[in-house]
């Protein structure tokens, strides 16, 4: 037996240190397994810390942002406050703002989509979905995930500019036979 011969207090700094080991090769794995799921989202997950103003400051930024808005997680998280603010376009800010803090004092989940522009100045539709975070009976943090949207908005919009033709369509169409019809 190994353990022969050796004082107890070695016996029990050995088998501390063996069960450290061992959490420590589980948190690694662990952490393996978040840095995957996180490489493959189809845009970028986020924790902010939320001040008592209800502003935030990014904690963590997977590197999905580096394709999503062009700039790496350190350019974000580097920010004191409200960093995406800056990337979001003026006109959507003051109703992402108002819907993202209304979420967090109701304690509710929130999704917003709105427009950015990256670090590479294209216009970009996101969407944004996350869920205030509770610790000491105060939203502390926020939990999220940002996607890119962009091209379900377009096809929405040509999806509506297809609608106008074929109603314009219909309308030329009555008119014709409004028109033959009272001859």
């Amino acid at each position: 037996n190994p353990a022969e011969g050796k004082c107890p207090h070695c016996q029990k700094l050995e088998r501390r240190l063996e069960e450290f080991r061992q959490t420590e090769a589980r948190l690694l794995q662990s952490e393996s397994k978040l840095t995957r799921l996180f490489n493959n989202l189809p845009g970028m997950a986020y924790r902010c810390r939320i001040d008592d103003e209800l502003d935030y400051s990014l904690d963590f930024v997977s590197n999905g942002c580096l394709d999503l808005l062009g700039v790496p997680p350190e350019a974000l998280t580097q920010q004191h406050t409200n960093a995406l603010e800056r990337m979001m376009h003026p006109d959507d800010l003051p109703f992402v703002r108002d819907d993202f803090r209304r979420a967090l004092l109701e304690r509710k989940p929130y999704k917003l989509m709105y427009r950015i522009c990256t670090s590479r100045e294209e216009m970009k539709w996101v969407c944004d979905q996350g869920e205030g975070v509770v610790e000491d009976g105060r939203v502390a943090f926020c939990d999220g995930i940002i996607i890119d949207i962009s091209d379900q908005k377009l096809r929405e919009v040509e999806l509506l500019l297809e609608k106008k033709k074929l109603v314009a369509s219909l309308q030329d169409h009555s008119r014709f036979y409004g028109i033959v019809g009272s001859s």
